[in-house]
């Protein structure tokens, strides 16, 4: 439960700079005649993205090991040999395949090819200013469970769009 909690611990400013976010994106998106779906889609969708730089970069502070990467797959391995971390890394690989779902689910709305390289693109991003800036690590397997999360959400996302045209059909 406490990672939950603190996956929201972003402090009032974040959510007021986050809204304004939304806001903008929402009015530039109109503006360009994006459908209303569309728009509070990437709307919704900038406002997420930047509370998850949020939380994986801009709240934390820098690392203290001298390399901030680790090998491909090292947490499986402390999870298979019962560690005394194993059950912590196995929650935070469970909360690297959540965190990018709800993107999964949203940018489909407005990105129409290749939804999944977007997001794969956006856990590179966050990786890549989290090894640039040494706020939190690089991690190869980072990339894969986030990507694995945004496929998910695109999975929801296309599964109630089949059941939304199967309701159409039928009325």
């Amino acid at each position: 439960m406490r990672y939950v909690i603190h996956l929201f611990d972003v402090g009032e400013n974040y959510y007021f700079f986050c809204t304004g976010i939304a806001l903008v994106v929402l009015f530039g998106t109109r503006a360009c005649k994006f459908s209303w779906d569309k728009s509070i889609a990437a709307a919704l969708a900038a406002a997420y993205m930047f509370i998850v730089l949020t939380i994986t970069v801009f709240k934390r502070g820098p690392t203290d090991l001298p390399k901030n990467y680790f090998p491909p797959f090292w947490a499986y391995g402390m999870i298979i040999s019962k560690s005394k971390i194993a059950r912590d890394l196995a929650i935070q690989i469970i909360m690297n395949v959540i965190m990018l779902a709800p993107l999964g689910f949203l940018i489909p709305f407005f990105v129409e090819k290749k939804p999944i390289l977007l997001g794969a693109a956006c856990s590179i991003t966050i990786e890549l200013i989290q090894l640039i800036t040494r706020k939190g690590y690089f991690e190869i397997d980072d990339i894969i469970h986030n990507t694995i999360g945004f496929f998910i959400g695109y999975l929801v996302y296309r599964l109630i769009m089949k059941m939304n045209w199967v309701h159409k059909a039928e009325s």
